[in-house]
């Protein structure tokens, strides 16, 4: 009877040590998962946020490009204003230039 007492904890020291040896494997392929899915996540979010950062530059050059047409039209709108000014203040340079020169050979 001892010797069968004596198998069958030799048996289950077996399967214990089968048990131990099933749960480490477990383990290692749960943590080899983890960091797949980890390392998976990781490289997602990268993809993401290179996306949003090209969608934010995109917006801010469009917004750039938006500012400067129309910065341009208002410069465009001011040198056409000037030259309008200057116009009507050239005749008047011309008129009093000739009369300038006009009035010093009468007066000679």
């Amino acid at each position: 009877m001892s010797i069968d007492i004596l198998a069958s904890i030799k048996k289950a020291e077996a399967e214990a040590e089968e048990i131990i040896k099933k749960s480490a494997a477990d383990a290692r392929q749960i943590i080899s998962d983890a960091e797949r899915r980890s390392n998976e996540l990781t490289e997602q979010a990268d993809r993401e946020s290179e996306k949003k950062s090209a969608e934010i530059v995109s917006d801010a050059e469009r917004e750039a490009l938006e500012i400067i047409s129309r910065m341009k039209e208002n410069v465009i709108e001011e040198c056409n204003n000037l030259k309008n000014q200057s116009s009507g203040k050239i005749d008047l340079a011309a008129d009093y230039i000739v009369g300038r020169i006009v009035n010093i050979h009468v007066n000679s």
